[in-house]
């Protein structure tokens, strides 16, 4: 092969794995052991994407919780979307009370995914917010949820890498402030390691 033809060929190659950086598909099972226990999964991308899919298909009908699902801008934790029952994204794997979220385009850059049981939804549009049942006492999930499992399935498509969850359970408001500095360095040294 000529020079002049090999450079064409790997511009070829290079413009095919640039279409296909995000076409990896990434699933993970988890456990939501109390109803204020919310999972963290932080994903980048390398450069935009034109498809990005992160959806449950583990509720099973009655037998696993119904999980809440959110996406998270990580530099400034701003909220991006959230949802409670949408399965639409892979209907044939999913049920009703599945979740996920689809975006047509995503920016280049890192974001975190959080999962909850139903129905600990955010509350706010940034995570400093926290969430519905911070504070609480925790309740075991089979307790708080008919008898089921905090067990899911979560899968992501259209991302270049994603990172093993994080689970943070809120503890009461009393407890929270004087552990507060302590807490927030662990969640930071679980985050990179």
């Amino acid at each position: 092969m000529g020079f002049m033809r090999r450079i064409i060929f790997v511009g070829v190659l290079c413009c095919v794995f640039n279409v296909t950086a995000h076409a990896d598909m990434f699933d993970f099972e988890g456990n939501i052991d109390y109803h204020n226990e919310v999972d963290y999964y932080y994903f980048s991308l390398s450069t935009s994407s034109t498809l990005v899919e992160i959806w449950t298909d583990s509720y099973d009908g009655g037998a696993n919780f119904d999980p809440i699902t959110a996406l998270w801008d990580e530099p400034t934790g701003n909220l991006i979307a959230q949802n409670d029952d949408d399965a639409s994204i892979r209907p044939a794997d999913q049920t009703s009370w599945d979740s996920g979220i689809a975006l047509s385009s995503l920016a280049a850059g890192d974001y975190f995914f959080t999962i909850a049981s139903y129905n600990n939804f955010a509350s706010g549009s940034n995570i400093s917010d926290g969430f519905a049942f911070d504070g609480e006492s925790p309740i075991p999930i089979e307790q708080w949820w008919v008898e089921a499992p905090g067990y899911y399935h979560l899968n992501f498509s259209g991302v270049d890498s994603v990172g093993e969850p994080v689970p943070v359970v809120p503890v009461p408001g009393a407890v929270l402030l004087g552990m507060l500095g302590l807490g927030t360095a662990g969640m930071k040294f679980r985050k990179h390691s």
